[in-house]
């Protein structure tokens, strides 16, 4: 997902309670509700609870909506999601290859 665009194109959540931005790595997938992927990987994988039955108080929210740019700028840890097995070991064996990202074939 990262390819060439920029990181103020690069969506995530920053998660409040240990306090670390992620965002989703599609490979050349291109999804919608990529959001909504993100937060049910987090949700399954117990890094982000939330209860839509318990109010918030507001600034209080369990996650934040933000952009990479946005995450590096407040300095955050940032790491990404894979969306599945076989995109990590793809990306990861590409990295492996040549340091530089492979640009997305679908921006």
């Amino acid at each position: 997902m990262i390819g060439n665009k920029p990181p103020s194109e690069i969506w995530g959540v920053w998660i409040r309670a240990n306090r670390t931005f992620y965002w989703l790595e599609t490979g050349p997938t291109m999804l919608t509700y990529a959001g909504d992927k993100l937060r049910g990987a987090l949700m399954s994988r117990g890094i982000l609870k939330f209860n839509a039955r318990i109010k918030t108080i507001k600034g209080q929210e369990p996650y934040l909506d933000m952009t990479l740019e946005t995450a590096r700028e407040k300095e955050y840890a940032i790491e990404r999601v894979f969306l599945n097995e076989h995109i990590s070991k793809s990306i990861l064996a590409d990295e492996a290859k040549s340091p530089k990202a492979k640009a997305n074939p679908w921006s």
